[in-house]
């Protein structure tokens, strides 16, 4: 299943937070939930579409995405922490999708 959650920028941050994420990849995988697997940050082409970028997570059942509200990690938690000083509040939008055929 893919988890995807996309937002939009605050005005003039998108080369700061391409260089954030850049540097902040790896530490998203190495501390995400149990059974979560960061596919990677998108971002729009040709100025289409709603959104600015979009962080798509891979998890394999629904249990894991419950793991998401019970993990205590501190790096995590900066990472979400560090992340909200980029977005504009309130335009963001989630969505799972689930495979059709396994």
């Amino acid at each position: 299943m893919l988890y995807i959650w996309s937002g939009n920028l605050k005005e003039g941050k998108e080369e700061e937070f391409k260089a954030w994420v850049r540097r902040s990849h790896e530490e998203w995988n190495s501390h995400a939930a149990p059974g979560w697997r960061l596919k990677g940050f998108h971002t729009r082409a040709f100025t289409v579409g709603r959104y600015d970028f979009s962080m798509i997570w891979e998890f394999d059942k629904f249990a894991d995405f419950d793991s998401i509200g019970k993990h205590l990690d501190p790096v995590y938690d900066r990472l979400e922490n560090e992340m909200s000083e980029f977005i504009m509040p309130g335009c963001g939008e989630a969505w799972i999708l689930r495979d059709i055929i396994p």
